[in-house]
């Protein structure tokens, strides 16, 4: 149940959700914050196994095309989103964490794996919440306050 009121709400939320986590569009991002974001969509997407509906549609969103012609972005990245945000400044890496959340909550399934890999970020980023997955999928399903 959860996952149909996501899947139906979301679209609706498309626009003030790119405005709020990308606002100056994905290409005006530091090479190091477009790895960082690309490289969280690829963990959440891996700590599921599965491409979610939202998650598509966020990511053409994002690239302002068709997913398909950028399906070779996600498959040649490499490394470790958490290795990429520790080296991060504190400003940089609050865009890519912030989506880091946002997928996750979109889908609405926080696997074991994403949970882990949230407390681990936790640790790394002091700014970091924990339970910000928790909080975004609130905003996706009851349509809470955007977290921060």
């Amino acid at each position: 149940m959860k996952e149909i009121r996501i899947r139906t709400t979301l679209p609706l939320l498309m626009n003030d959700l790119q405005q709020n986590l990308l606002p100056n569009g994905f290409d005006n991002l530091s090479e190091i914050q477009q790895k960082a974001t690309l490289l969280a969509i690829k963990s959440q997407v891996t700590g599921v196994a599965d491409f979610h509906p939202n998650i598509k549609l966020f990511v053409e969103r994002m690239f302002g095309v068709n997913f398909h012609g950028n399906e070779d972005t996600f498959e040649n990245i490499s490394g470790s989103f958490n290795e990429v945000v520790a080296k991060m400044s504190v400003e940089e890496r609050r865009i890519p964490l912030r989506i880091f959340g946002a997928v996750c909550g979109m889908d609405g399934r926080l696997r074991r794996r994403v949970r882990a890999e949230s407390n681990r970020l936790s640790m790394l980023c002091s700014e970091y919440d924990k339970h910000s997955l928790k909080k975004w999928r609130d905003y996706f399903m009851h349509g809470t306050s955007i977290p921060s």
